[in-house]
């Protein structure tokens, strides 16, 4: 918080000054304010950014100009309705023409206020400061009784003594308090934001320069941008002498090069590279239409056979025997039971099952019961991640090689899961992230129920049941040219959508239970407070984020009671957002200006089943202000 406060400073017009002072004192905030006029502004704001400032806070036209002159972020602090509000209902009830001369954000807010209060205003709208002081002299003259403008003009300018003379009144908007606090709210966020690119820009270092495989990146014109340490140490390339030289002079990839004519990815595709047997992977980086370049990957044969070993290894590792029973199904709910007896049913016919939902419903859950439950619970259940491994080593995993079929394949070959799961259940999960040619070959496994091993011309014959999940919409992807159609039809002959944890909530308490039991956890920590919080969120990760926010929520109440900020912590960022406007009626004019302007409020946040984030959206302004008016009526 400390450092956003010292990269951040508030360029203020003097007539903003006091109350800058004032919002800063009395919410702790230390931010360097500097006094500035339409004379000097832009040259302060070039000073500061010398001196290492990165946000600049600011009004307006000030705000405008400086982000249009100068490569910094400008946070601005706006005119919000509520400005507007104040400085219109002094004139309630008074037969005053008031023409209102300002932008058009401000005019149109101007508008609205004026209708519902039944004013006597009229609104100049203007696209520049400088056509401002034409547009008073011609509201003057329009025979105004009152002027409203932004806080640019300075008390002592011709056009104001000129009004003053005249008798009319002229009123300049302040921004008010929560208008300079959102603003700072605003600058804050930035910051974070900003912060968080620079980790992310950090992070894909981090991967590129890590990364096993060697990563060459070419232009559209094929020069290289960039080369990865590990492509360094396998071509035997030096980085900096190799930029911007062509691809195919420095690293012989005509893969690469193919790649960047036809704006066509490749995978798996076996070059000879400096006498290695190299595996590449070229993707092509398609801008609104125009190939701007590729990214290539190199991998010499003999690593990726110590990959896959690995795979193999972790496969064999996790068994071929299922975990899970229909047993293990929490959860009372209609739908959820429903869901239970649909799968149970299926699981006494051999037809292949798509199961469909949401990520974290639990698909895996009744992919499991499904065999378990069926004929075949004594034999294989094989499951495998389809997005979890790039094509060619997914096509190996699932239909097995021959010895010799490719360079690096094991002497003895090996078998596939297709072939592993005879007589028993394959599970392929995430089916809608097939490579679209292991889809074909898919396809005829479900048909002709026989494989053929890489590399082999035997047919195999296999005795399978075939169950796919998936959390996408295949319809779509089927659309789109990313699913076969005709695959998806042999897929989904038995449907099975598992129901998202928002359409069972009542299964909430026991879900909760049972997941603070598992872990050991006293269940007293989860008290009904809580358990209200959690029926009234929205899960957007389902299962998966109820279990790890029980579990989040069980460790910090350990020592204390949970409180609400423990709630917000772990809940906060799955509230959805929502936009709509209020609706004000002349019952709202009565009272002082803080009654109204409550009424606004609690009505909104009614209408809204009091969701904070909707309320806030729709009344304009952040969370954080709609939560200090609500503290400050209590």
């Amino acid at each position: 918080m400390l450092d956003y406060q010292n990269k951040t400073v508030i360029l203020s017009p003097h007539i903003l000054l006091g109350v800058m002072e004032k919002v800063l004192t009395q919410n702790n905030i230390e931010i360097e304010i500097i006094p500035v006029d339409e004379n000097n502004f832009l040259e302060v704001a070039r000073t500061q950014k010398a001196n290492g400032k990165e946000i600049i806070i600011s009004r307006g036209g000030m705000a405008k100009e400086i982000r249009k002159s100068i490569d910094i972020t400008v946070v601005e602090i706006t005119i919000t309705g509520y400005d507007i509000f104040k400085a219109l209902y002094q004139y309630n009830g008074k037969p005053k023409k008031i023409i209102v001369v300002e932008n058009k954000d401000f005019t149109r807010g101007a508008e609205y206020v004026g209708r519902i209060m039944g004013l006597n205003l009229e609104c100049y709208t203007v696209d520049n400061y400088e056509e401002i002081p034409g547009r008073i002299r011609e509201a003057a003259n329009n025979r105004a009784d009152v002027i409203i403008s932004g806080g640019w003009l300075a008390s002592e300018t011709t056009e104001i003594q000129e009004l003053k003379e005249r008798m009319i009144e002229f009123r300049t908007i302040e921004s008010g308090e929560e208008s300079i606090l959102e603003a700072i709210d605003k600058a804050f966020n930035v910051y974070e934001a900003t912060i968080a690119e620079r980790q992310k820009k950090e992070e894909y270092k981090a991967v590129f320069d890590c990364a096993m495989e060697g990563i060459i990146i070419i232009d559209n014109a094929g020069l290289i941008k960039a080369v990865n340490p590990a492509a360094e140490k396998m071509f035997g390339l030096n980085s900096e002498l190799s930029i911007n030289k062509p691809l195919i002079d420095v690293v012989r990839s005509y893969n690469t090069v193919q790649v960047l004519k036809e704006g066509k990815a490749s995978r798996g595709k076996l070059e000879i590279i400096k006498d290695m047997n190299i595996v590449n992977n070229a993707i092509p980086v398609i801008v609104n239409g125009d190939i701007n370049g590729v990214v290539s990957t190199f991998q010499e044969a003999t690593k990726l056979q110590e990959i896959e070993q690995k795979v193999r290894y972790k496969l064999a590792d996790k068994g071929l025997a299922t975990k899970y029973g229909f047993e293990d199904i929490i959860g009372q709910s209609a739908c959820i039971q429903e869901t239970i007896d649909k799968a149970r049913f299926y699981s006494q016919t051999e037809a292949t099952v798509l199961i469909t939902g949401e990520t974290g419903t639990g698909k895996e859950l009744f992919a499991h019961s499904i065999h378990n439950n069926s004929r075949r619970r004594n034999n294989a259940f094989v499951a495998i991640n389809c997005s979890a491994l790039p094509g060619n080593l997914l096509e190996s995993e699932l239909f097995g090689y021959v010895e010799g079929s490719f360079t690096g394949a094991r002497k003895s070959g090996k078998s596939g899961l297709f072939e592993l799961a005879h007589n028993g259940t394959i599970f392929l999960d995430e089916i809608g992230d097939l490579d679209i040619e292991l889809q074909t070959r898919l396809l005829r496994v479900i048909q002709e129920r026989e494989i053929r091993k890489i590399g082999d011309d035997r047919i195999i014959p296999v005795n399978i049941r075939i169950i796919a999940a998936t959390n996408k919409d295949l319809i779509k992807e089927v659309e789109r040219g990313a699913f076969r159609a005709d695959l998806f039809f042999r897929l989904n002959v038995l449907s099975l959508h598992i129901p998202p944890l928002r359409a069972r909530k009542e299964d909430i308490p026991l879900l909760a239970g049972y997941i603070s039991r598992k872990n050991n956890f006293a269940e007293s920590v989860i008290d009904e407070r809580i358990i209200k919080a959690l029926s009234e969120y929205y899960w957007p990760g389902n299962i998966r984020e109820l279990q790890n926010a029980v579990e989040k929520l069980n460790v910090i109440g350990m020592n204390r009671p949970l409180n609400d900020n423990d709630l917000k912590e772990v809940l906060e960022s799955g509230y959805s957002m929502a936009g709509g406007g209020a609706c004000v009626n002349d019952a709202f004019l009565h009272g002082s200006l803080e009654d109204i302007e409550m009424k606004v409020i609690t009505q909104v946040l009614e209408e809204e089943g009091y969701n904070k984030t909707r309320t806030a959206d729709r009344l304009k302004i952040n969370r954080s202000t709609l939560n200090r008016k609500l503290q400050k009526s209590e």
